[in-house]
């Protein structure tokens, strides 16, 4: 399978624009569309024999299109090497098109045609060909039952470029869809793959460019961009050998109402970790010597309703270089008082959780940088839309609440996405369920802040540091699992992160 440099950017498409590339690839090479399709199959077959060489009975379903035309050429492959193959199709022979026509002929293997169950007996691994990426609105009938057949059975499913019932824009499932343990894309990586309900459809994904050459590509802009092997490096420079604690930025984290001391501590010992060459912490005075016990190196002032307070954090903001502001900050008017001298104060701010949450309740101009970091809830809140809305379309939500704040936008979940002014969208390509608990979203904070304070770029602090608060998180699940993790069980790797 066709791999990246860690350097090299990997490029993730819309369906739309994959047909141009396979359109421009047919009209201004010598390959054809049946060439492309026999290539596609050849290279899912070499993927059945990496993974699972022991398969003996191999049933592959098709549709009527191109990946169903994959799959009689992966069949023909499977049936002159020796393996039993049985193929199910949704449509009679006429309804196919050019190319998978051709494939079927060549193939010579019989067909049947939409039974009403499924051959699954004796079967070791099921190909996925039944519906691709031109899929629009739910699936139908007898093809989510056959769907629910397929993910009931347990067989090992290889999945041809994109799960059938998954929508390959933005990797929500249509009504229902196939539950792979692999999936090879074909030309291009697409974009609806990476994010959202995808991750728990697609398996392990692997791709193939089936040698198009470079300069098709050139003439189809990507749509997005995937992050998942830079280092921070990419992004973090050499520090100085002269360096001192002020060439690495103040931040100032305002948070921690009554009773929510823990996320200011964990968003400020994260700033600290993460580089930041001095932290300082605004929260409730009788949490001030929490933060005390907590980091001796971070320091923290207690703020109350009124003059000389509002005085002294005017001063305070003079000295720092970024805000965090949000992580426990509440909603009363404590919280609403420190929001929006923050937001009067033209500094570069991060705007998590509680911030967000008061940002939606009132209209709020931003400067542009500024790094919002919502979950699907609280990006919900800030569209004037429900979770199932924004999840349905994370490209889209994004890009609206980008246009909306003019800001970057870090739009957390499985799949998270960085969209910036003029930039293409970043999608982090690591993770884990393990980061589901409470104060993962504080520690990101801080580091996107630290970052921000230490010269970053706001879209390139949001992009370095979600991609190292997910690599982090990757690592620990590696040596101890899933289960248990806690935020706070980051901090030391995401100091070995920004050091690579």
């Amino acid at each position: 399978m066709n791999q990246n440099a860690p350097d090299e950017p990997v490029h993730l498409y819309s369906v739309a624009a994959s047909r141009e590339l396979d359109h421009l690839t047919v009209a201004h090479t010598e390959r054809s569309s049946y060439g492309l399709m026999c290539a596609a199959g050849k290279a899912a077959f070499a993927l059945v024999q990496q993974l699972w060489p022991a398969t003996r009975q191999l049933l592959v379903i098709t549709g009527k299109g191109n990946n169903g035309g994959d799959g009689y050429v992966l069949a023909r492959l499977a049936a002159v090497s020796g393996i039993k193959v049985n193929l199910v199709s949704s449509c009679p022979v006429t309804e196919l098109n050019g190319a998978a026509e051709q494939a079927y002929v060549d193939m010579a293997l019989p067909v049947i045609c939409q039974p009403k169950l499924l051959p699954l007996d004796g079967v070791d691994l099921l190909v996925d060909g039944l519906l691709g990426t031109g899929l629009r609105g739910s699936v139908r009938p007898m093809q989510a039952q056959w769907i629910k057949a397929i993910n009931q059975s347990a067989i090992p499913t290889l999945s041809l470029d994109v799960p059938s019932g998954l929508c390959a824009d933005t990797g929500q499932v249509m009504g229902c869809a196939v539950k792979s343990q692999a999936t090879i894309s074909f030309i291009t990586r697409k974009q609806g793959l990476y994010t959202a309900q995808a991750r728990n459809y697609c398996g392990t994904l692997y791709f193939n460019d089936l040698s198009v050459p470079g300069s098709i590509y050139r003439q189809v802009p990507a749509n997005a961009v995937l992050l998942q092997k830079q280092l921070a490096s990419t992004w973090l420079p050499h520090r100085a050998r002269s360096g001192h604690k002020g060439c690495y930025g103040h931040v100032l984290v305002v948070a921690g109402n009554t009773g929510m001391v823990g996320a200011a501590v964990m968003a400020s010992l994260a700033a600290a970790r993460s580089g930041a060459g001095r932290v300082s912490l605004l929260t409730r005075p009788q949490h001030v010597v929490v933060m005390n016990q907590a980091a001796l190196e971070v320091m923290a002032y207690g703020y109350t309703l009124g003059s000389n307070c509002t005085q002294q954090l005017q001063q305070l903001l003079s000295r720092v270089n970024c805000v965090v502001i949000g992580p426990g900050l509440g909603r009363d008017q404590w919280a609403h008082e420190l929001l929006q001298l923050a937001l009067s104060s033209d500094l570069p701010l991060v705007v998590d959780a509680d911030g967000l949450n008061l940002m939606a309740c009132k209209s709020s101009v931003l400067n542009s940088h500024s790094i919002l970091t919502p979950h699907p809830a609280e990006a919900g809140r800030l569209l004037g839309c429900d979770t199932a809305a924004i999840e349905a379309n994370r490209y889209q939500a994004a890009s609206q609440l980008q246009q909306r704040y003019g800001s970057t936008i870090l739009l957390k979940g499985a799949g998270t996405l960085v969209v910036g002014v003029d930039q293409l969208p970043r999608v982090i390509g690591a993770g884990n369920p393990g980061m589901a608990s409470a104060g993962m979203g504080d520690i990101l904070a801080g580091v996107v802040g630290s970052l921000l304070a230490q010269g970053l770029a706001p879209f390139d602090a949001a992009c370095c540091a979600a991609l190292v608060h997910a690599r982090a998180a990757d690592i620990l699940v590696q040596q101890y699992g899933e289960r248990g993790l806690l935020a706070t069980d980051l901090l030391p790797e995401i100091r070995h992160q920004v050091n690579q």
